[in-house]
């Protein structure tokens, strides 16, 4: 998808794909789609145009969740254990 762009501009926001320019995009690129790929790639057009619209918005939520470990230092110190016992086992 990245070779056909995530959306377009209208000149003032982000517009999803068309159909037309989905099918235009595959036939250039000599592929055979499903019904449900075509409309995967359109839900992620009409999405990421929709994001990226409401983002320019100051009250825009994050697209993400920040996840938060409670106890990072712990999961650190678990983690360099298990690396160091794989780098020890070559």
């Amino acid at each position: 998808m990245a070779e056909m762009g995530w959306s377009c501009s209208d000149g003032e926001y982000m517009r999803p794909l068309t159909w037309v320019e989905i099918e235009c995009w595959v036939k250039l690129m000599g592929l055979n789609l499903t019904p449900f790929e075509y409309n995967a790639l359109h839900l992620l057009s009409v999405n990421y145009a929709g994001q990226y619209n409401a983002a320019n918005n100051t009250v825009c939520d994050n697209p993400y969740m920040e996840i938060k470990i409670e106890n990072a230092k712990k999961v650190e110190n678990k983690l360099m254990s298990l690396f160091s016992m794989l780098r020890g086992k070559k």
